[in-house]
C-alpha cells in the first residue's frame, strides 16, 4: 500500500519540520512511502529546499498576521490540515498520514499503520490521553486508510468549513474561506455560543466532534505506547519507552523545548543509528551528507 506524508509549516517550525523529515527518512527505506513539507510561506519554502528537504508550497501566511489579539491568523492554521487531508486524499488510491511539525520519528511505523488500514480503520489518530477531549484523538497524527468512508468523511469536514475543490485552486481563496470560519466561531464565543471560558475551538474539537457524528466511520486510536504524546508519555514504564516509533513533543511551547525533548525522547528510545539522529536535531544532517 502506497503512503504519502505530509507536515505542515510555517516561518516558524521549519526546524522542526526539517528534523521530522529527517527522521522519517532514517527510519523508512520503503519506494512506497512519499514524506514531504508543505511549506505556507516563502522563508519555510527557501530553509526547506536549503535543507535538500521535499517541499511544496501554499503561500498561506506572514510573520506580521501572528499580532491578532485573538489569535486569528494562527489559529486559522489549524484549520488547514481538514482542507488539506481533503485535497491530498481525494484521488489518492493509498494511505495519507499528516502529521504536525513538532513530530519525530524513532521507528518504522508503516507496519503498524499498514495493519490498521488492512483491518479496516478508515481514519486513525494518535491518543490524546485524559485531556477532555471527545474519543481522546490527537490530530497532531492523522491516518487516513483511503477508503471511501475516509475521502468522504474529508469532503464533509471541508464542506463543514466552507471549502470545496474550487476553493482549494487558490490561496487566496482558501484562505479566505478559512478565515472566514475562524471569524464564524469567534463571533459564537463572544454571543455565549461557546462558553467564553474555554479555549477557541480547534481542528481537534472539530473532528472528534465529526467522528462521534458519522456512526458508519471506523475510526481508531493508535497504540499509545507506538505512537507516544509527550503530554502522556511519563506514564509509560521503560520498556515501553523502548517501543515507542512516533513521538508527538506537543506540551512544549518553544522550539528549543520540542528539540530538547526530541533528545530526550532519543535517548530513552531504542534508537539506531544515534548520531544521525543527533545530526536531524541540529539540523546537521543535510549538510553532512
Amino acid at each position: 500500500m502506497p503512503v504519502q506524508s505530509f507536515t505542515l509549516s510555517d516561518f516558524g517550525a521549519a526546524e522542526l519540520a526539517i528534523t521530522n523529515l529527517c527522521t522519517s527518512r532514517l527510519q523508512v527505506r520503503d519506494r512506497n512511502f512519499e514524506p514531504s513539507v508543505i511549506a505556507l510561506d516563502n522563508n519555510t519554502y527557501s530553509q526547506c529546499r536549503n535543507a535538500r528537504v521535499p517541499v511544496s508550497v501554499r503561500l498561506f501566511s506572514s510573520s506580521s498576521e501572528y499580532k491578532s489579539v485573538f489569535k486569528v491568523e494562527a489559529r486559522m492554521l489549524q484549520w488547514l490540515k481538514i482542507a488539506i487531508l481533503y485535497e491530498k486524499t481525494d484521488s489518492f488510491n493509498g494511505a495519507t498520514l499528516l502529521s504536525d511539525a513538532d513530530i519525530i520519528w524513532l521507528g518504522n511505523p508503516l507496519p503498524e499503520l499498514r495493519a490498521e488500514c488492512l483491518r479496516g480503520t478508515d481514519i486513525a489518530m494518535m491518543h490524546n490521553g485524559d485531556s477532555g477531549y471527545a474519543l481522546l484523538g490527537n490530530a497532531g497524527f492523522i491516518l487516513s486508510c483511503g477508503t471511501l468512508r475516509a475521502r468522504n468523511f474529508w469532503r464533509r469536514a471541508a464542506t463543514t468549513m466552507g471549502i470545496t475543490a474550487a476553493t482549494l485552486q487558490s490561496d487566496s481563496a482558501l484562505r479566505q474561506a478559512v478565515k472566514r470560519f475562524q471569524y464564524r466561531l469567534i463571533r459564537f464565543k463572544l454571543s455565549g455560543m461557546i462558553h467564553r471560558q474555554t479555549p477557541l475551538v480547534n481542528d481537534q474539537h472539530l473532528l472528534n466532534l465529526l467522528v462521534i457524528q458519522d456512526v458508519d466511520l471506523n475510526f481508531q486510536l493508535l497504540k499509545p505506547e507506538i505512537f507516544a504524546n509527550g503530554c502522556t508519555v511519563n506514564s509509560l514504564g521503560v520498556h515501553m519507552k523502548r517501543q515507542i516509533k512516533v513521538y508527538h513533543a506537543c506540551c512544549e511551547e518553544s522550539v528549543d523545548e520540542k528539540i530538547r525533548q526530541f533528545e530526550r525522547a532519543i535517548n530513552a528510545s531504542k534508537v539506531q543509528r544515534r548520531l544521525r539522529f543527533r545530526r536531524c536535531i541540529n539540523r546537521l544532517y543535510f549538510r553532512a551528507t
